[in-house]
């Protein structure tokens, strides 16, 4: 009955799906054979976009970047997502050699 109203109204959560046919959520959830549902594969969708345009961005600027895309969201959230799909900046902070190591006293 649930799967049949995800259907017809695409755009209404399965929690207030639940709610609506007085079930919890999370006897649908294990009806379905599924422990979790994922909750962010959209929110990781627009990381990967942003993380893809803009590959120096961090957790912050994508957080900002998402809230100017009109999909605000949560920073630690974001940085969690990015951790989970390894989407975050590594960067080499390493100096180069400044001197060829040949000191001359006089």
């Amino acid at each position: 009955m649930i799967t049949d109203a995800r259907i017809a109204h695409p755009t209404v959560s399965v929690r207030r799906l639940c709610a609506l046919h007085d079930v919890s959520w999370s006897w649908y959830v294990h009806r379905l054979g599924r422990d979790v549902l994922d909750r962010d594969q959209p929110l990781a969708e627009d990381i990967e976009a942003v993380v893809l345009k803009w590959s120096g961005y961090g957790d912050r600027r994508v957080t900002h970047e998402l809230a100017r895309r009109g999909r605000p969201a949560n920073h630690k959230r974001v940085l969690r997502v990015m951790r989970e799909r390894r989407l975050i900046l590594l960067r080499c902070r390493g100096g180069g050699v400044q001197s060829d190591g040949q000191w001359r006293l006089t």
